[in-house]
């Protein structure tokens, strides 16, 4: 990595002069941790443990992945998501230091991504040569990451019913159903219904290609309907209403990254505007 770079991650907040001076004091320290001083590599630009006596399980993973995918090689695919345990550096954060948890989250999606892409790649390759037990594993693990992903339902739904177990696949769709109801308040696709109608009447459907490469795109979750947040919006709001009469007190709002905890803020200081009509003065 640039030491300048690492640098910036560490001490945002520091004049530049400083934070390189403090990642020299760092890299020395780090020297003595290492089982061989010589293992970590620095030029005056760039910082690296040594390639020929390290190994790393996430460049092994990001090795594997690219190479199995441009190959069809399932077993280097398979290989690959076999090194996949979990969110990079699980576990570990600076939550005093944004641009670190910021680069940090980042690297996670970008591992997320190249890990789900490969599944997808092992369920499509299982697929065609009609393995169905390693395509049904590959993307049962995919929905454990991603479980709103109706394609890949509807693939399991697919290869339970051409693998002779048509109760597994009308399980598969039935979890679909409420996947989709209680995350999203949707009901399925029409093609999905359709497969299901075409398991529970005893036909075996024919399989098709449904997965594809992950296409990922950022949009403004502000642009979708606040679904179920009622209650808590209303908890705010009376907490808001409260402090503007001078009763101050604290609101702690927390969850998983991703469950909407900054939107439902956002969306409750939308409604204060309205909500609150009367100004209050204090002297």
């Amino acid at each position: 990595m640039p030491r300048e770079q690492l640098a910036f991650l560490f001490w945002p907040d520091t004049p530049d002069a400083t934070a390189r001076r403090n990642l020299t004091q760092r890299l020395s320290m780090l020297r003595h941790d290492l089982p061989a001083p010589e293992l970590l590599q620095t030029t005056k630009t760039q910082v690296q443990l040594d390639p020929e006596r390290c190994w790393s399980d996430v460049v092994e993973f990001s090795r594997l992945s690219a190479r199995g995918d441009s190959k069809g090689n399932l077993d280097e695919m398979q290989e690959a998501v076999s090194l996949y345990r979990g969110p990079y550096l699980d576990g570990f954060s600076l939550p005093k230091n944004a641009e670190f948890e910021r680069w940090l989250c980042d690297r996670r999606q970008v591992y997320e991504r190249l890990f789900l892409n490969t599944l997808l790649a092992l369920v499509e390759g299982h697929s065609v040569g009609g393995a169905y037990e390693p395509a049904i594993a590959a993307a049962r693990r995919y929905l454990a990451v991603d479980e709103l992903d109706e394609n890949v339902h509807r693939r399991l739904i697919q290869f339970y019913a051409a693998s002779g177990n048509p109760n597994a696949a009308l399980r598969q769709y039935e979890h679909c159903v409420m996947v989709l109801e209680r995350q999203l308040g949707v009901t399925p696709q029409a093609e999905t219904d359709a497969l299901y109608q075409a398991v529970l009447a005893g036909k075996r459907p024919r399989l098709q290609s449904e997965a594809v490469h992950l296409d990922w795109h950022t949009h403004s979750g502000l642009e979708l309907p606040l679904l179920g947040r009622e209650d808590a919006m209303q908890e705010l709001l009376h907490a808001y209403r409260s402090a503007r009469t001078g009763q101050g007190q604290f609101v702690l709002v927390s969850g998983e990254p991703g469950i909407g905890k900054t939107r439902l803020i956002l969306k409750t200081l939308e409604k204060s505007k309205t909500a609150v009509r009367t100004p209050v003065y204090r002297g």
